[in-house]
């Protein structure tokens, strides 16, 4: 899933038992009944709803007669009541033409006397057009025949909704399943193929093989600018191994799902690249800034236009949005450690053999500040399972992970006192939103940073 993240490497290498000092060790302990963390930072999200958006992808091509699904409902399910969206604006998606068109559905997390979910896993979703639209000779659209017998389909999915956060899911719908005959005109809809365009086929999280994935896509975004030059990662500014500048990334973005670093410039200039995407190996496109919707900015992520030769056309496959740290993350103190909650809530290894790998760490940053200017920041995974945590110069963030500089920049450390959202001990790894972290014994740690303190988990 991470092929091109240094972070995910590291971690299997060390995590699972590959040697390397403390971070590889077995402490058993998920929880701890005695000690409080401190305070830590205080989580600034709206807890009553969190968001899934459906991205329709099609293609490819485009000609006088192209064929339309319109989509005017969408329906989710996770075994209860089915979360439904009546009467969307009406999407027509275009089978033999590149669109990237967004489906929303609010998700609530209604407050109880047991408070609320730490997350909702939704199960199912429905591919559920309405009608067949056809474009005519004047480029309107006219309504075709009707739809094959064979829809709506519902998919096996695993779609990840949190309170206050965003959830991305892609559906690709293109020619090769809702089929036009040539000669007749006859409409076919191939389940089969429709599955095997979008469910996963591999991935660390086992929940999710064969189903429709998801993706946390909004960011919470930390300034590097004050970071000492020589400490910010490489940005990757192309496909070519010559397009990465050294010491270029001057923002990078955290989701729990995923990584990302950007530039500095604006507009046409700027550029996004997304590290460790769970559905491509290497994902670049474009940032901007401009509040909407009570978010600082918004990303995207393109991919070549398959009919152009060249290379040089792109189209939207994915956006999202992203937030200064400060202004969801508040309080604390000089040096401060955060972890991001992943769509798969695993956040342990279940094996010590790689084979066995089937588990996702919780993704961690760590960072020295004055006021809230970043001046030092490592990145790295916790094993909430085993209680240890190893973290790296933010400088490898996308290297190499034999890079021996990195690798001996390494520093690891043991977790436990695990509390929930009401400050009682827990052993459910999900529920947890402080924790206490403390740095092995001998450790020689960066300027700033503390021996012992709080990790506050982005989780409302």
């Amino acid at each position: 899933m991470r092929n091109q993240a240094f972070l995910l490497a590291a971690c299997a290498a060390v995590v699972i038992g590959c040697g390397g000092g403390g971070g590889g060790g077995h402490r058993s302990t998920t929880s701890s009944t005695t000690g409080t963390p401190a305070s830590g930072m205080t989580v600034n999200l709206d807890p009553s709803f969190g968001r899934v958006e459906v991205d329709y992808l099609t293609g490819p091509g485009r000609a006088f007669g192209d064929t339309y699904l319109e989509i005017t409902r969408q329906t989710i399910s996770d075994g209860g009541t089915p979360l439904q969206r009546e009467s969307l604006s009406p999407l027509a998606l275009r089978l033999s033409g590149y669109q990237t068109l967004t489906a929303r559905i609010n998700v609530p997390f209604t407050l109880t006397s047991g408070g609320r979910q730490d997350s909702r896993n939704f199960t199912q979703l429905d591919f559920d057009p309405n009608r067949v639209l056809v474009e005519d000779s004047s480029g309107g659209l006219k309504d075709g025949d009707a739809l094959p017998d064979t829809l709506p389909v519902t998919l096996d999915s695993r779609i990840r909704a949190f309170p206050g956060r965003t959830t991305i899911v892609q559906l690709r719908v293109s020619s090769a399943s809702f089929i036009v005959d040539p000669v007749t005109g006859a409409y076919s809809f191939d389940t089969d193929e429709f599955k095997e365009q979008n469910y996963q086929t591999s991935g660390i999280d086992p929940e999710a093989e064969n189903k429709l994935g998801s993706r946390l896509s909004d960011f919470v975004r930390f300034s590097l600018k004050n970071v000492p030059v020589d400490e910010r990662p490489d940005l990757r500014v192309g496909y070519d191994d010559a397009d990465i500048v050294p010491n270029g990334a001057q923002y990078v973005y955290f989701s729990g799902d995923n990584t990302a670093l950007s530039n500095n410039a604006a507009g046409s200039g700027s550029v996004f690249q997304e590290v460790g995407n769970v559905f491509t190996d290497v994902a670049l496109g474009k940032w901007s800034e401009g509040t909407t919707a009570g978010f600082k900015g918004t990303y995207d992520l393109r991919d070549i236009l398959p009919p152009d030769i060249s290379g040089t056309q792109q189209i939207v496959s994915i956006y999202g949005n992203f937030n200064d740290y400060n202004t969801v993350l508040t309080g604390g103190g000089t040096f401060e450690m955060v972890m991001f909650p992943n769509s798969g809530e695993t956040y342990t290894f279940e094996g010590d053999d790689s084979t066995l790998l089937r588990g996702k760490l919780g993704d961690v940053v760590a960072f020295v500040r004055t006021g809230t200017n970043i001046t030092k920041m490592y990145f790295g995974a916790v094993d909430l399972g085993k209680g240890t945590f190893e973290l790296f110069p933010i400088k490898g963030l996308g290297a190499d992970p034999a890079d021996p500089d990195i690798q001996a920049a390494r520093i690891t450390g043991t977790v436990a006192n695990y509390v929930n959202a009401s400050g009682g001990v827990t052993t459910n790894l999900p529920s947890i939103r402080k924790f206490a972290f403390t740095f092995d014994a001998g450790t020689t740690l960066p300027t700033g940073f503390v021996n012992t303190g709080t990790v506050t988990v982005f989780r409302k």
